[in-house]
């Protein structure tokens, strides 16, 4: 929040002017975001804001006094992020980019126990059912910034991938950024926009790329139109960014991924018919990084090819998925519980019990070459070994004894894996934008 002070007096001082009715909006839409109120004047026969000025004449922007210097620093900051983008816009010419850039970054996520849990109804028909996961830096990024009129751009740097149309309702559903296109089309910001985005996840990775990129991109769409997501909103974002993402899919989806990117640190999602609570773990977290390694060993196949595998099976009434699931849940719990208490040893041991009870689940869970690290880190001293995401390829995670992480990284090397450098992330897209509302801080 935006912390008021008092002042002698709170009269509107003119913060900028400017001759374009869209990045008027977007200063206004900015300034809320950090709880900063604005009135926004044309001098154009004196008329209130909004409308389309054009060249015609000037809009004046005013904040209270005692806000100025911090409305200032905001502004400032996000021109100065974008400066090519504001030589672009000085004409106010057609398709040119507005001198303001807003950005969502959101982080990916290591699952440590209790995947698949999180997909309805699953966890309405087990005992007590939690999933264990953990926030890291490698992330995805959106960066927001306004054109002129109503066109609509969206790129992916990482994909290598662009789409656009000239109005919002002509982007294609399908293909490579139907995730950002439905995004997009959801919050259908007002306006000519462009998006862009980029990731640090490895493609295929079982990291949760796609769901942190979600968040990334609604994030920065909430805060362009001025009603920034907050760390309460957690549930209902993470329920509706689940729900687009299998219309794109075309499969059920999970909701543990949205967590993660949304708070960051240690979570244990428990679920029940009420939904879905989020705790955060009192574990410290260079402890638990000193204790982790992350693996790659490739792409992986359709997180929905295993997950659709379990679920059909479970829903039939198979014994041996409603088993198997039932075991990855007690074995879940063990790993939160052994997290609370800080209790290192025991959460490897149970993670590793819950990737035995996983096993069972799928025979696409686990490849070959899967099988090759696990038996490598072992060997190496590794406590427990087990696969992220869906499995079939991508990441796993290895969960290491008291100064042995250097001696299991190396022989997952030395194996064929890819070992991923992180750290755990503290915090996720709501908790840095509540901890942006302080400006100056």
């Amino acid at each position: 929040m935006y912390p008021r002070r008092v002042t002698p007096s709170d009269e509107p001082v003119l913060l900028l002017t400017t001759q374009s009715d869209v990045e008027a909006e977007m200063i206004r839409s900015l300034l809320a975001s950090y709880d900063i109120s604005s009135s926004v004047v044309s001098t154009l026969s004196h008329s209130l804001f909004p409308f389309a000025v054009g060249g015609l004449g000037e809009i004046h922007i005013r904040v209270p006094a005692h806000a100025e210097a911090d409305a200032r620093r905001i502004v400032a900051a996000h021109r100065s992020a974008a400066p090519e983008a504001a030589a672009e816009a000085a004409g106010n010419a057609p398709g040119s980019v507005v001198a303001l850039t807003l950005r969502g970054r959101a982080p990916a996520r290591i699952d440590l126990a209790g995947g698949t849990l999180d997909i309805w109804p699953i966890y309405l028909l087990l005992d007590d059912p939690v999933t264990v996961n953990v926030a890291i830096d490698l992330a995805a990024e959106a960066e927001v910034g306004s054109l002129s009129g109503s066109r609509v751009e969206i790129r992916s740097e990482d994909l290598a991938a662009g789409t656009e149309a000239a109005e919002l309702g002509g982007l294609p559903l399908d293909g490579p950024l139907a995730l950002a296109v439905r995004l997009v089309r959801h919050f259908a910001p007002q306006g000519g926009l462009r998006l862009t985005t980029r990731a640090t996840v490895p493609a295929g990775s079982g990291l949760g790329g796609s769901s942190a990129l979600a968040v990334a991109v609604a994030t920065a769409l909430l805060r362009r139109a001025g009603n920034p997501a907050r760390p309460a909103d957690a549930a209902d974002l993470a329920r509706l960014l689940g729900n687009l993402e299998a219309q794109v899919l075309g499969i059920p989806t999970g909701v543990q991924d949205y967590y993660p990117a949304l708070l960051g640190g240690t979570l244990a999602l428990s679920f029940s018919a009420a939904g879905v609570r989020a705790e955060r773990l009192p574990v410290e977290g260079a402890a638990l990084e000193e204790r982790l390694v992350l693996a790659y060993e490739g792409a992986s196949r359709s997180s929905g090819i295993s997950n659709g595998d379990m679920l059909r099976r479970f829903l039939a009434g198979e014994s041996g998925a409603r088993q198997g699931l039932a075991a990855v849940a007690r074995c879940a719990r063990r790993v939160a519980d052994a997290l609370t208490i800080g209790d290192l040893d025991a959460a490897g041991l149970a993670l590793d019990d819950e990737m035995t009870a996983r096993r069972s689940l799928s025979p696409l869970v686990v490849t070959e070459a899967t099988e090759a690290q696990f038996a490598a880190a072992r060997a190496a001293g590794a406590l427990g070994a087990k696969v992220c995401g869906a499995g079939g390829g991508g990441c796993s995670v290895y969960f290491t004894r008291a100064g042995g992480r250097e001696a299991v990284a190396t022989a997952l090397t030395a194996a064929g894996a890819r070992v991923l450098p992180f750290r755990i992330a503290s915090s996720g897209a709501l908790t840095e934008s509540s901890q942006a509302g302080a400006p100056g801080a």
